[in-house]
């Protein structure tokens, strides 16, 4: 193991390079964790190395998590991440301002855990697994920072690799969710085709239609066919009158009777 003061200062170099994630606050959490066994002459050099390195760290613009959001945070840690809480346990009691901070991460994490679940069971699936391996690989990475250990290097390598693979088979869901959308929006891109070219082969034809029912709402479909009825009465009046004309036939008979 480490002696205390010596990890203490590696932590505190650890929060002067803060990347955002929840490694350099776990990183203190377990350290702090591994110093109860230390003497107390240690213990309060350390407190007071990680109260300078907790103020060296930036402040997220992020809003605070509600008290709701905090009981679903706790009571996703307690499901599903239950390695966090001896660690938000710990900053709870001993660091307020860095327990806020990972509640804020762990919120994160809980809302792409809920949007994931609105997509589908492999989605939800597959982003809680993803989210349970970044969490060991950000322990994995704490510990580390404090103690070298080949079994731990071993296992961290292990754990990037199926992350590495959750996050192909994500990809592939993306992948047939989109093609299944495809597949529906060329089917309904083909029946839309379809609509078109009636509507435009049929026009004359609905036009009159609507004309005709717009017409009777109206109440004069009536003189509509009374126009039609002068229409055709005009037709025949406008025949030659040499087809109304005797033929020479019918003059050649009457002649005898006169």
């Amino acid at each position: 193991m480490a002696k205390p003061f010596e990890t203490a200062a590696f932590v505190a170099t650890l929060a002067r390079a803060w990347t955002g994630r929840l490694v350099a606050t776990l990183a203190r959490a377990w350290a702090a964790v591994l110093f109860f066994t230390a003497s107390r002459t240690h213990r309060l050099a350390t407190v007071a190395t990680l109260a300078a390195a907790a103020l060296c760290l930036p402040l997220q613009a992020a809003d605070p998590p509600t008290p709701q959001q905090r009981a679903q945070v706790l009571q996703m840690v307690d499901q599903h991440l239950p390695q966090l809480t001896t660690v938000l346990d710990y900053l709870r009691d001993n660091s307020p301002r860095e327990y806020e901070r990972a509640l804020r991460d762990l919120s994160r994490q809980m809302r792409r855990l809920e949007t994931s679940r609105k997509r589908g069971e492999h989605f939800y699936d597959n982003e809680l697994q993803i989210i349970k391996l970044e969490t060991a690989i950000d322990l994995a990475v704490a510990k580390l920072r404090l103690r070298d250990e080949p079994e731990l290097r071993q296992q961290l390598r292990r754990d990037i690799r199926r992350l590495q693979q959750l996050r192909i088979e994500r990809l592939t869901f993306e992948r047939e969710t989109l093609s299944k959308r495809l597949k529906r929006t060329t089917e309904q891109l083909a029946a839309v085709e379809q609509r078109l070219e009636n509507a435009r082969q049929s026009l004359d034809e609905d036009a009159e239609k609507d004309f005709k029912t717009l017409l009777r709402k109206a109440g004069r479909a009536d003189s509509t066919r009374g126009n039609d009825k002068r229409a055709r009465s005009r037709t025949r009046s406008e025949k030659p009158a040499s087809d109304a004309s005797p033929t020479p036939t019918n003059r050649t008979k009457r002649s005898p009777q006169s």
